[in-house]
């Protein structure tokens, strides 16, 4: 008898799409080692869902990834327009010096610092902006650097570039070449 090759798979079935929010408990599907990586046996929040990843309900609606350990992470099938993204991490943290990273197809595109919130159900908004990322289907990976924090949802939305071309001026009056005696008022425009 073969084994069956276990695959990754979105969870619900579609790819999550950028801009977006990606809730943090909506993971793929595949299990340990494949959609996601966890470092003790079963649901410590026992809800939600039935694997290893630790999933409590969240005071602001819905569920939030909890008693995260340094070196864990999930995966998350995305459908990505092309441009340039401001992520937005939802979290909450009871210590300073917590931290994850996002990454997309293997590389970090962004890294959050957690701060204290002063409980396990005080949100905040942690900011990366202008990240620019290229199209297509592609896997992201959020990535526990360190432990200690809950992570409710990361939203995806288009960053507004400032324009960093200089002014164009020009002047249509005095004409070329017109000189002056002083003292003299001379109108611009």
């Amino acid at each position: 008898v073969n084994p069956v090759a276990v695959t990754q798979s979105p969870y619900g079935g579609s790819a999550a799409t950028i801009p977006g929010t990606i809730e943090a408990a909506k993971y793929d599907i595949g299990g340990q080692n494949i959609a996601y990586y966890d470092n003790t046996t079963g649901n410590e929040g026992n809800t939600f869902r039935t694997d290893d990843v630790d999933i409590e309900a969240s005071t602001e609606g819905g569920y939030n990834l909890g008693w995260t350990a340094a070196n864990e992470w999930t995966e998350y099938t995305v459908n990505i327009t092309p441009g340039t993204y401001k992520i937005e991490a939802r979290v909450a943290a009871t210590e300073v010096g917590k931290s994850f990273r996002v990454e997309i197809d293997g590389a970090n595109i962004a890294t959050f610092t957690v701060p204290n919130t002063g409980d396990w159900q005080t949100w905040q908004t942690i900011t990366v902006n202008n990240v620019a990322l290229s199209g297509g289907q592609k896997i992201m990976r959020i990535f526990n650097i360190t432990d200690g924090f809950n992570l409710s949802n990361i939203k995806f939305s288009s960053s507004t570039t400032t324009d960093t071309q200089p002014p164009s001026i020009s002047l249509t009056a005095p004409e070329n070449n017109i000189s002056f005696n002083a003292p003299a008022n001379i109108n611009i425009s």
